[in-house]
């Protein structure tokens, strides 16, 4: 069963962890659902910037049990479309689930430019995952960087 479940999670992590940079806000929340919170954004980003955030149990990777998932997407505001266009997204779980993400993320075939960090370099896109002992958490971090190195 463990092995069923480790396919299906590199399934998914090839398949969704970066068809998200880029897509519409219109977009995700088609293909995530009307369930989501809006967060603050300081005034001065209003205009420009939208975050929105999902919670919702799912399957772990390592048991059948049910984890807490939340993503988090961020939106600039495309001033010649006025539509927001995601440039960078978090999804946290439990500790737990941090190995079944590197195994995930190494199968991709990203170049590793730090500790628990890998860059897409045709896409221009980072992932970092960021370890939270205190909370037992951790954190996937997705964002478009045409820059770092």
């Amino acid at each position: 069963m463990k092995n069923i479940i480790m396919i299906c999670l590199l399934f998914f992590v090839s398949v969704n962890i970066n068809a998200q940079i880029g897509k519409t806000k219109t977009k995700i929340i088609e293909d995530n659902g009307t369930n989501y919170t809006v967060e603050e954004v300081e005034e001065k980003y209003k205009d420009e910037v939208s975050i929105i955030k999902y919670e919702k149990e799912v399957e772990s990777s390592i048991s059948e049990d049910k984890i807490k998932q939340i993503k988090k997407f961020e939106f600039f505001k495309n001033k010649e479309t006025n539509e927001y266009i995601c440039f960078r997204y978090a999804i946290e779980e439990p500790l737990s689930e941090i190995n079944s993400w590197i195994i995930g993320i190494n199968s991709e075939g990203y170049v590793r430019v730090g500790e628990l960090k890998w860059k897409d370099y045709e896409y221009n896109v980072v992932y970092k995952i960021i370890r939270n002992e205190k909370y037992e958490k951790c954190v996937i971090l997705v964002y478009y960087d045409p820059d770092e190195e």
